[in-house]
């Protein structure tokens, strides 16, 4: 089955240092909550060489549920933290869980 992703690159802005480590902390849980009510699953955060920046990527089965996690984002003020630039992304199904070739198999066994 294909996966539809939404990929995040992303920058704090100030009003981001502006909250304690339990807001911020409150704030993750949020998102993630929110995540989880549309279906979405996280699947890699990176931090970038750029101080304060991010890329993310959340997957899900559909774009329906892509769009709802985003709307989920802009209720909870996503915009007012973050400067950040929204993609959509798929992912072929024999990328996702591709079986080893048999003469890899080969090899790791007599190894």
């Amino acid at each position: 089955m294909k996966r539809h992703a939404l990929i995040i690159i992303t920058h704090f802005k100030p009003e981001w240092s502006n909250l304690s480590e339990e807001e911020q902390a409150g704030y993750a849980a949020r998102v993630r909550r929110a995540a989880g009510q549309a279906n979405v699953t996280p699947i890699v955060g990176y931090t970038l060489t750029t101080p304060g920046s991010l890329l993310e990527i959340w997957e899900a089965d559909d774009k329906d549920s892509l769009e709802h996690f985003r709307q989920k984002l802009d209720a909870l003020g996503y915009k007012k933290y973050y400067e950040q630039v929204m993609m959509l992304g798929e992912r072929a199904a024999e990328w996702i869980q591709a079986a080893p070739l048999k003469d890899t198999k080969a090899k790791i066994k007599s190894s």
